[in-house]
């Protein structure tokens, strides 16, 4: 059956920013819960993290990675799924009990298992669809009863969008092809739920372009028929109990490259409507457990004071996301190894997931491009930053109550970390406000993926 189409209230700018408040910093309006006692600063530093490491069972190495970095979830890749389906679930098994001696959460186990082109998971699976294959069937289905643009603005996309539902409600073809998606993405989602696997990188909401940046892993240039065929393949995925991580915001719909060429081609920090529209419209359907940021560069003179400022680390990009979709969920960053971001940060993940942080991010994402150690690096670096803050519990309580940075303030603490030549040195020396701001960004992340946990202790 074609879901209906939720939309949202309309709020207004200060409505969205006493609600961007709390999301960014992690506090109810008027003051900060107290903090679970026996949970150490690494604890919940680590629960930044999602980790990737080479092998098909737990090694020595994997245990003392765990040890240390206490990670919030783990993401499986080739090295570790070219295995038997049944071994694959041991993995799993294996991995979370000893992630379980070191840490009191729960372990997030996910997977890239968005299209057939992208699925980590193979021997004795079911594939995910060809998205673009998808999409080349469902436009013409959905053209008789729409002419939608990429150039139309919000306001006009909803208007169209709600008025889509009931004339398309009758076609027994779409509907047909809405049942078909659904099943599928509820066979993947079993399957993966009988593995172990709580969250899938997908589906992919970015608008085809002509540079075919994505390839076949798009569904489609018509926003509308993304929409729908990303809603129906979550909801089935969703009904197996896997969640998904919507990806890539803002979206790519513009984008030349996100690897080494991480200009938009012609497009400021104001994204088109109709990259955002998917994004906002699956989040108003309950379909959004959580959203993964591109390292894509959008011009962004304002906030971070540089020409091309990738996603993940850009204030103004992340805001100017949730103000749009009206999302205040998980943000992930794309793998942490890619040229787009790395190229912006000297090569340092230790310094991109502080950046990162300081933005406005919740998790980041290793891959096996960045290599082990630099998951250690990372670590260490916001725990420099933030573990003394957490520890003084609270005085950042206290502090919680109290105003937080100024944009000024910030964009200073921007610029002067994002120019570190010693980045431990540098987070050792923040002044007492700038590390409570960052500790708090901390437990609010921390809250962020407890909700995907569905019950976890701050």
């Amino acid at each position: 059956m074609v879901g209906r189409t939720l939309l949202s209230k309309t709020i207004s700018r200060r409505q969205f920013l006493k609600l961007a408040s709390a999301a960014t910093l992690g506090l109810p309006l008027r003051r900060l819960a107290p903090l679970s006692a026996g949970i150490s600063p690494a604890q919940r530093i680590g629960q930044l993290f999602a980790i990737d490491l080479y092998g098909p069972r737990v090694t020595e190495d994997m245990q003392q990675h765990l040890a240390y970095i206490r990670p919030g979830g783990f993401s499986l890749f080739k090295g570790n799924t070219q295995i038997p389906r049944a071994q694959v679930t041991k993995f799993i098994q294996d991995l979370k009990a000893e992630a379980a001696q070191h840490s009191p959460y729960d372990m997030l186990i996910m997977v890239d298992q968005e299209s057939s082109t992208v699925a980590r998971l193979r021997e004795g699976y079911t594939l995910p669809p060809d998205f673009e294959k998808l999409g080349r069937e469902f436009d013409p289905l959905l053209a008789d009863y729409t002419d939608v643009s990429a150039t139309w603005d919000m306001a006009t996309l909803e208007a169209e969008y709600a008025q889509l539902a009931p004339r398309i409600a009758g076609d027994s073809a779409i509907q047909a092809f809405a049942e078909s998606v659904m099943t599928w993405g509820a066979q993947v989602g079993q399957e993966l739920k009988e593995t172990g696997v709580q969250a899938i990188y997908g589906p992919v909401l970015d608008l085809q372009n002509e540079s075919k940046v994505l390839q076949a892993r798009a569904i489609s240039k018509n926003p509308f028929s993304v929409t729908l065929i990303a809603a129906w393949y979550a909801a089935g995925i969703r009904s197996a109990g896997v969640q998904c991580v919507a990806k890539h915001a803002p979206g790519l719909g513009g984008a030349v490259s996100n690897n080494a060429d991480p200009h938009i081609d012609g497009v400021t920090i104001e994204l088109r409507d109709a990259d955002l529209f998917p994004f906002k419209i699956l989040n108003q359907q309950g379909l959004v457990d959580a959203v993964m940021v591109t390292h894509v560069a959008f011009y962004n003179q304002v906030t971070e004071g540089s020409a091309f400022v990738p996603a993940t680390v850009s204030y103004g990009a992340l805001r100017l996301f949730r103000e749009r979709t009206n999302y205040f969920g998980p943000l992930f960053t794309d793998g942490l190894g890619m040229a787009a971001l790395l190229n912006f940060v000297d090569n340092s993940t230790a310094k991109a997931c502080v950046l990162g942080l300081l933005a406005g991010m919740d998790m980041f994402l290793s891959d096996p491009n960045i290599g082990d150690r630099a998951h250690w690096e990372a670590f260490t670096a916001i725990e420099q930053a933030v573990a003394p803050a957490l520890a003084e519990r609270a005085d950042l309580i206290r502090y919680g109550t109290q105003s937080v940075l100024s944009n000024s303030a910030r964009g200073a603490l921007y610029q002067k970390l994002l120019a570190s030549t010693d980045l431990l040195a540098d987070v050792a020396q923040l002044s007492v406000p700038e590390r409570n701001y960052l500790a708090l960004r901390t437990l609010n992340a921390q809250r962020k993926i407890n909700v995907m946990r569905r019950a976890a202790p701050l």
